[in-house]
């Protein structure tokens, strides 16, 4: 039985200080993806003259549109089985194909590796993000819900990304991770090795840089997911709900802090169990807008108080 065929792709946005590595990224993969397709959002500085003058046969979408745009352009273009994207400042083991083609055959949509986030001027690892193979091969849901899959993490058989509709264009931040979701809520089947395949490399220069726009974008796509219920847990979608709350707070955004509280009363919270007083007494407050007021300033205090 012969391998499926594999396309790589590769959104780029102003990323001319990129392609040269990944010029070199490329040419080093053993064996090579049967497919290789470029997009450019709209870059405002070299990137198409200097993706060619590599070599790259690159697509110039003209106006930056954000990246779900550019990776679905991209996925309309490719041709293969299955694809994987790449963002143009990643990296990617050389033998990538050799750990994931074993397991992207029939029964299986989505075969997810390890990825280290590397920070780009010291070159230490600043996290590792893994899958566990028997959680994800059971119900994929949960992990994409709570720890949410990256797009340099995952190969993905096109057909099911077709079905779903790719990525969510209106937003710039947790489009992957709510793509992930959207193919799990489809019922895609999810395996997972544990090997280190990709590299994301951190920097402060794109949208996942600043903390606030990230959970702005994630409240709206939890607000989403009410649609979804109850194929999504309630209690499930309640605690990334409250997470997000706390963080808005901690970034000191009340107002979304509130509207985040909104989606969470009307997932069925009424305040707070703990054994601290003051949060109990939340639950007591008999205005609900009181009681979200209430509820951020105290998260606010603690975190202030654990800061110190």
């Amino acid at each position: 039985m012969s391998n499926p065929t594999i396309s790589l792709l590769i959104p780029c946005y102003n990323a001319e200080r990129y392609l040269p590595n990944l010029r070199r990224q490329v040419d080093a993969l053993r064996p090579a993806f049967d497919e290789l397709v470029v997009v450019d959002d709209g870059s405002r500085d070299n990137t198409v003259a200097k993706a060619r003058e590599l070599g790259f046969d690159i697509i110039p979408l003209g106006v930056n549109r954000g990246p779900g745009v550019a990776r679905n352009a991209a996925a309309a273009r490719a041709t293969a089985e299955w694809i994987h994207f790449l963002d143009a400042d990643d990296e990617i083991a050389p033998d990538y194909l050799t750990k994931v083609l074993p397991l992207a055959k029939d029964g299986t949509d989505v075969v997810l590796c390890s990825c280290d986030f590397i920070d780009e001027a010291t070159r230490e690892q600043v996290m590792r993000w893994s899958f566990d193979d028997a959680a994800f091969s059971a119900d994929p849901l949960p992990g994409c819900l709570h720890r949410g899959v990256n797009t340099p993490s995952s190969l993905i058989r096109r057909s099911k990304f077709v079905e779903i509709g790719g990525f969510n264009e209106q937003h710039r931040c947790w489009e992957d991770g709510d793509m992930h979701l959207r193919l799990a809520l489809a019922g895609a089947k999810f395996r997972a090795i544990p090997d280190v395949l990709s590299f994301g490399i951190r920097h402060a220069r794109g949208t996942s840089g600043s903390h606030l726009y990230c959970h702005r974008c994630r409240l709206d796509f939890l607000e989403g997911y009410e649609a979804y219920l109850p194929q999504i847990p309630k209690a499930d979608l309640l605690s990334e709900v409250l997470l997000n709350a706390r963080n808005l707070v901690l970034e000191g955004d009340r107002g979304n802090a509130k509207r985040a509280l909104g989606l969470a009363s009307r997932l069925g919270w009424t305040g707070p169990d703990s054994s601290n007083p003051v949060i109990s007494l939340l639950g007591k407050v008999p205005s609900l807008e009181l009681r979200k007021l209430l509820f951020a300033m105290q998260v606010k205090a603690r975190s202030n108080v654990t800061s110190d």
